[in-house]
């Protein structure tokens, strides 16, 4: 993959994200610590038709990048629109996802899974 590739990749996940997403309602507010009500949910159910493909792993970091983007920006925002985050944001949080993964050897992961989060590492450095 190419950074252009990357681009495309992120401009096809945030389309499956809600136009808008609200960020209204914090709860748990600690310090640092935040979640925002119906954000995990609603990853959830963006990610589960994904489980079991062939790219589940990269697609899945993918989201997983965009929600962590999402909910730091739940600070200072009450709704976000997806489409408005800068790709680069989240991958620079993907990219870091993938390499801990592979530095870690993630035990869920399968050797396919190893090896394409591994090409996709290789092909953007």
């Amino acid at each position: 993959m190419t950074q252009a590739n990357f681009v495309d990749l992120f401009h096809r996940a945030v389309a499956e994200w809600p136009e808008t997403v609200n960020l209204a309602e914090i709860q748990n507010r600690s310090g640092d610590h935040h979640s925002i009500r119906g954000l995990w949910t609603l990853l959830e159910e963006i990610e589960d038709p994904h489980i079991g493909s062939k790219e589940e792993v990269v697609v899945r970091e993918l989201h997983w990048s965009i929600y962590t983007v999402i909910h730091m920006l739940a600070k200072s925002m009450l709704e976000l629109k997806p489409s408005s985050i800068r790709p680069e944001a989240v991958e620079h949080i993907f990219r870091r996802r993938l390499q801990t993964a592979v530095d870690l050897k993630d035990p869920r992961w399968s050797v396919e899974d190893f090896a394409l989060a591994q090409a996709y590492l290789e092909h953007t450095n």
